[in-house]
């Protein structure tokens, strides 16, 4: 062994100082100049290219030197140097490259598909990891050659994928944006067709979504599978769109007999269908007296049922009929409009046209006719 600044080296070549020791290269100075330290493998016999790894430093031509870190390219004894690693002048470190543009610079992994979750490991470019025999971590890779798609996953060394959490202390994420408002913020540069897809090994398809068609012209969330959408509270189906396109509530299947609310495409059952044992259908005004239900051909009204603190009325304009109740009082009668005026002579019961006349009145009481009193005694009565 040799040494200097020691009687006893422990090593080949030990040097040492009370405070520090230092090795020192030097060169001319020049672009492409530099120093470097080699190892090298010296067996009995010749081999070509014995170096087998080297540091080297080398002048960028700016009085700063960019330090490489190569090893053989190959296992064969004559093959060359390929640098691993390299940190330039500027402080960017490359590994697998020898022009790293940031700070961190990593390079390599294969560009094949891969076939499962061993072979993405297996390729990945990087992995940050624990310290522990099965490396718990994050791997990152090439995923698909089709669309050049690049994987985040969490898994163990043996393939065994785990759960990924994002900001798991707190903070927003962001997706196509840097100024996350929400907990998960997704944004589209375009405003186009703004999703989030979910694809089913049966190849059906679920997307959830914002959607801007063009300049702000249409917008909503929207929803689109290819065989229905449910909608449910703690595992119970409540709400579904059916492939026809209609609206179940509180049932699974279009049909007229069965419990529940649905708004249909078409059928002979209607567009609007209410099916229950009970109160199948409640319309409450809560503030104003006037109409309940409003009835159109086209844009063209037609009628109302209305409705006030005593009456209930069916008509349209001027021409109501009125479900009157007040304490004992029971009555039918003519109102003037939906919110129960006044209509006095007004009225008529039936037209003098062949086509609208009621056939029988039938009374258990008296009629009043213009201050005529006619009861069931009146022989003028019968013959009315």
């Amino acid at each position: 062994n040799v040494g200097i600044g020691t009687t006893s080296p422990q090593e080949n070549l030990e040097i040492h100082d009370a405070t520090m020791s230092t090795i020192s290269l030097s060169y001319a100075g020049g672009s492409g100049s530099g120093s470097s330290i080699d190892f090298n493998l010296r067996p009995a016999g010749a081999i070509a290219s014995p170096l087998t790894s080297q540091i080297k430093a080398l002048d960028d031509g700016a009085f700063r030197q960019n330090i490489s870190f190569s090893t053989k390219t190959s296992a064969a004894a004559s093959s060359g140097q390929t640098t691993r690693m390299m940190i330039k002048a500027d402080g960017n470190v490359g590994i697998g490259t020898s022009s790293p543009s940031s700070a961190l610079h990593a390079k390599g992994g294969s560009i094949a598909t891969p076939a499962d979750s061993s072979a993405f490991l297996a390729n990945a470019t990087a992995r940050l990891v624990v310290n522990h025999g099965n490396e718990y971590g994050a791997y990152v890779g090439y995923l698909n050659s089709t669309n050049d798609a690049i994987g985040i996953q969490s898994a163990r060394s043996s393939a065994q994928t785990g759960p990924l959490s994002l900001n798991p202390y707190g903070g927003n994420v962001g997706i196509g944006t840097s100024s996350p408002n929400y907990p998960l913020d997704v944004r589209n540069s375009s405003d186009i067709n703004q999703t989030f897809r979910v694809f089913y090994p049966d190849a059906s398809t679920v997307e959830i979504g914002t959607s801007r068609m063009s300049t702000g012209v249409q917008q909503g969330l929207f929803v689109n599978a290819q065989t229905l959408i449910k909608f449910g509270i703690s595992g119970i189906e409540k709400v579904r769109i059916d492939t026809s396109g209609n609206l179940l509530v509180g049932k699974s299947a279009s049909s007229f007999t069965t419990a529940g609310v649905e708004l249909a495409q078409g059928g002979t059952a209607g567009k609007v269908q209410i099916q229950r044992s009970s109160n199948p259908l409640t319309l409450a005004n809560l503030t104003d007296n006037g109409n309940i239900l409003n009835f159109y051909k086209g844009t063209s009204p037609i009628g109302s049922i209305s409705v006030n603190s005593n009456y209930l009325g069916v008509g349209a304009g001027a021409v109501y009929l009125g479900y009157y109740t007040s304490g004992s009082t029971k009555s039918i009668i003519p109102m003037g409009n939906a919110t129960g005026g006044a209509a006095v002579d007004a009225i008529d019961l039936g037209l003098t046209s062949v086509n609208h006349k009621f056939k029988d009145l039938y009374l258990s009481g008296t009629a009043y006719a213009g201050g005529i009193e006619l009861s069931s005694a009146d022989e003028v009565g019968k013959n009315i």
